[in-house]
């Protein structure tokens, strides 16, 4: 099951509304199951670099169909991270704030979130996925 526009588009207004309490500027991206671009916002005064980074944690939580944080602590112990990432063209991002998306119990994409700290993209990415629900 593919995430619709409409759903994204709920994901994304989430993540913002999110981002604003926490008083931070961020870009949110949602894929699908394959990691293709269902939908993407960059907020006003968000950073340029914002927008390829939640892009690399939406399409790498949909990948490994896993939150990126847990990603990012593998690769402290497991050094093969680095030929995954370039076998991927760059693509993948290894930090928090992507997370998978569930519709109907079943896998659909991901969102990833970047402009705060991690912790900060994760609430955003989380505000989310609780939309999708």
């Amino acid at each position: 099951m593919s995430l619709s526009l409409e759903i994204a588009n709920k994901m994304i207004a989430a993540s913002i509304r999110k981002a604003q309490e926490l008083g931070i500027r961020v870009s949110t991206t949602v894929v699908d199951e394959a990691g293709n671009l269902v939908a993407f916002a960059r907020m006003d005064g968000a950073s340029w670099v914002t927008i390829k980074i939640s892009q690399g944690k939406a399409y790498t939580a949909a990948g490994f169909r896993t939150p990126t944080a847990m990603l990012a602590e593998r690769r402290k112990t497991e050094v093969y991270w680095a030929d995954i990432v370039s076998a991927h063209e760059g693509k993948m991002v290894l930090a928090g704030g992507g997370l998978p998306v569930k519709v109907g119990g079943h896998f659909a994409g991901a969102v990833g979130v970047s402009g705060g700290k991690a912790e900060q993209d994760v609430e955003c990415a989380t505000a989310g996925v609780e939309a999708a629900a």
